[in-house]
C-alpha cells in the first residue's frame, strides 16, 4: 500500500471540462494525487524515532531509496539501510513490487553473514522495531482495492475527500493485511494529511498522519518533512523525518537495489552515509 513512499502530492488540481469535484469517483481521485506526485527516482535520509508504550524512545538514521517504473508491468524497488546506531549500521531491507502485489522482500542483517534473507507472510509486521509495515513501504496497487468516496469531511478546519479502499479478495486471498483504510485528502491540493487503517473487523489498528513543515519541491509540490505512524492497539509511534531529499538517478542507480552488491557494502561508502548534524 504504498503510501510511505508515494502519495503526498501538491498543486491545486482542476477537474475535466464539464465535472464537478462531486462527480469525481475514489478512484479517480486516487489516481490524481498519485499522478501528482510521480517521480521515478528519489533518495532521502532520514532520522526515525520510535516511541514505546511506556515513553521510552529508540532514535535510528537511515536512508531511503525509491526507484518506479510506470505503467503496467512496471515494477517498483523500494530500499531502507540503517546507518546508525553502530549496533544496526548496514542493516537493509529490499522490496521488489510488481502490479498485484509485493513480490520480493530481503533483510540483510550483517551480523549473520553475507546474505541476504527471503521474508515471507503477507507484508503485515513491522519493520525492524518500527510501526511501518512492509505493506506501508510498497507504492499504492489499484488492482487490489476496491476506492469508494464517502462523504467530504473537515479536518485540521480544511475541506477533505475521505476515500475508503477495501481489500479486494482475489483467487480465495486477501492481497493485503488491512481489511480497510480511510484516506483523507485535501480537497485543495490533493495533499494525503491523514490514513486510518482497519483489519477486517473493523477495528482501528493505526493511524498515519502527514505533519505540518512540508517541502515544496519544483515540479511536484508539497512534500511532508514529517509522517508519524501511531500504533492504536500496541499504544507506540514511529516519526519518519526526512533531513534530505533528492530527485536523481545518480543517487538511485539500478545496482543499488541489487542483493549481491548490498552484500557486498556498496551502499556504505562514505558519501552515502554522510548525516546533517
Amino acid at each position: 500500500m504504498g503510501l510511505f513512499f508515494a502519495l503526498f502530492a501538491g498543486g491545486v488540481f482542476h477537474p475535466a471540462q464539464g465535472e464537478t469535484l462531486a462527480d469525481l469517483t475514489g478512484l479517480a481521485i486516487m489516481q490524481s494525487v498519485s499522478d501528482r506526485q510521480f517521480r521515478p527516482f528519489e533518495f532521502e535520509q532520514l532520522t526515525i524515532t520510535r516511541t514505546r508504550g511506556d515513553g521510552t524512545q529508540v532514535v535510528r538514521k537511515g536512508r531511503r531509496y525509491t526507484r518506479l517504473e510506470k505503467g503496467e508491468g512496471g515494477v517498483s524497488r523500494y530500499l531502507l539501510v540503517f546507518d546508525q546506531p553502530e549496533a544496526i549500521k548496514g542493516v537493509a531491507f529490499l522490496i521488489r513490487h510488481l502490479p498485484g502485489g509485493i513480490q520480493g522482500h530481503w533483510v540483510y542483517l550483517p551480523a549473520l553473514g553475507q546474505r541476504m534473507h527471503r521474508v515471507f507472510g503477507d507484508g503485515g509486521g513491522g519493520i525492524f522495531d518500527t510501526d511501518f509495515s512492509v505493506e506501508d513501504l510498497a507504492n499504492e496497487d489499484y488492482s487490489r482495492f476496491v476506492y469508494q468516496r464517502l462523504a467530504d469531511a473537515m479536518h485540521k478546519k480544511r475541506p477533505h475527500f475521505v476515500i475508503e479502499a477495501r481489500s479486494a479478495k482475489s483467487k480465495g486471498r486477501w492481497p493485503s493485511h488491512y481489511g480497510s483504510r480511510r484516506i483523507f485528502i485535501d480537497r485543495e491540493h490533493y495533499r494525503i494529511t491523514r490514513i486510518d487503517y482497519y483489519d477486517r473487523s473493523g477495528v482501528l489498528l493505526k493511524r498515519r498522519t502527514n505533519r505540518s513543515g512540508g517541502t515544496k519541491d519544483a515540479g511536484i509540490g508539497w512534500r511532508p518533512e514529517t509522517i508519524r505512524m501511531e500504533n492504536l492497539q500496541d499504544k507506540t509511534k514511529t516519526t519518519l523525518q526526512t533531513t534530505r531529499r533528492l530527485y536523481s538517478e545518480e543517487w538511485v542507480p539500478e545496482h543499488y537495489f541489487s542483493r549481491d552488491k548490498i552484500v557486498k557494502g556498496v551502499l556504505m561508502e562514505k558519501k552515502q552515509v554522510k548525516h546533517p548534524q
